[in-house]
């Protein structure tokens, strides 16, 4: 059973975005949304600072939901999934920030097999 709290995140774009500041969030969501430390681990260069910012403070949120280390919990998410999965067009920032990482980092694992 998945335990939830109620939301402890301030109202941003962030939690409008992915439906979340009225919803109570899972816990097992709120370890990785309080992981600000995400490691960009491809060329920056790429990114504008916005975008890296966001990769920075969601990116290990983002990483659990498209690796299925926590399920989603609202369309908002399961449409995130979908355009990683080259399945919807990326729309907002974070969709487009996090899709864009996820093919760089496609890209580089395929240069470093060569």
């Amino acid at each position: 059973m998945t335990k939830t709290v109620i939301n402890p995140l301030t109202k941003n774009d962030f939690c409008d975005t992915f439906n979340i500041i009225m919803s109570p969030v899972p816990k097992e969501h709120l370890v990785y949304l309080r992981k600000t430390d995400f490691i960009v681990d491809v060329n920056p260069d790429i990114f504008s600072k916005d975008e890296l910012n966001i990769l920075k403070k969601y990116g290990n949120w983002f990483l659990a939901l498209t690796g299925g280390d926590v399920k989603p919990f609202t369309d908002s998410q399961k449409r995130f999934i979908k355009v990683v999965n080259d399945e919807e067009e990326p729309s907002g920032k974070y969709e487009k920030a996090w899709w864009k990482y996820v093919k760089r980092k496609e890209i580089e694992n395929r240069n470093e097999k060569k």
